[in-house]
C-alpha cells in the first residue's frame, strides 16, 4: 500500500465586511499573532485576520515553505532577507513586506530533529552555506556515558 502524502493548505477564505474572499498561501509573506488574534500579511503589504491560532496554522502549512520562527511568526522563505546574529545567541530576521517589530529566533527555544532539518532546508533555499548549531549542557545517552559521566547537571 502506498502511503498518501499529506496535503498542505493552498488558499485561505477570509471574511470581509459586505463578502468573503480568497487569498493563495503563495501570496502571504508571514503570519503572527498579536493579543490572541492571527494575520496573515501578504506580499502587497495587506493584512487579513485569520481565524486559526499559530499551532493549527502550522500543522497546514508545507514545512518546505514556511517556518515557525517564535511564538509569534510563521515566516514564507521567499519572505525572508537576511538572518543576521543578534546579542545574546538571539537571531534577528529581515523579512519583506517588514513588520514593525524586529522578528527574533532566540537560542533558548530547543529544537526537535525535525526542527532542524527545517531550518538547513529554509537555509539552503535562502542560500546559506554555513550553520553553526550551540547547545549548552551535556546530555546523558545512555551508550555515551564518557561525555556526560563528569559533568554537571
Amino acid at each position: 500500500m502506498e502511503k498518501k502524502e499529506k496535503q498542505y493548505r493552498t488558499r485561505f477564505l477570509i471574511s470581509g465586511n459586505k463578502q468573503c474572499y480568497l487569498i493563495q498561501v503563495t501570496d502571504i509573506a508571514y503570519f503572527y499573532s498579536e493579543e490572541k488574534v492571527t494575520f496573515a500579511v501578504t506580499r502587497d503589504h495587506k493584512s487579513h485576520v485569520l481565524d486559526f491560532p499559530l499551532n493549527k496554522l502550522e500543522d497546514q502549512l508545507d514545512p518546505q515553505t514556511f517556518f515557525r520562527a517564535n511564538r509569534q511568526y510563521i515566516l514564507s522563505a521567499d519572505s525572508i532577507r537576511s538572518i543576521q546574529n543578534h546579542f545574546n545567541g538571539k537571531a534577528v530576521i529581515r523579512i519583506e513586506p517588514s513588520p514593525q517589530d524586529p522578528v527574533y529566533i532566540s537560542r533558548d527555544k530547543v529544537p526537535t530533529m525535525s526542527t532542524l532539518r527545517r531550518i538547513v532546508d529554509l537555509l539552503k533555499v535562502c542560500n546559506y552555506n554555513q550553520f553553526q548549531l550551540y547547545t549548552e549542557h551535556t546530555f546523558s545517552y545512555s551508550k555515551h556515558e564518557t561525555v556526560w559521566r563528569n559533568s554537571s547537571p
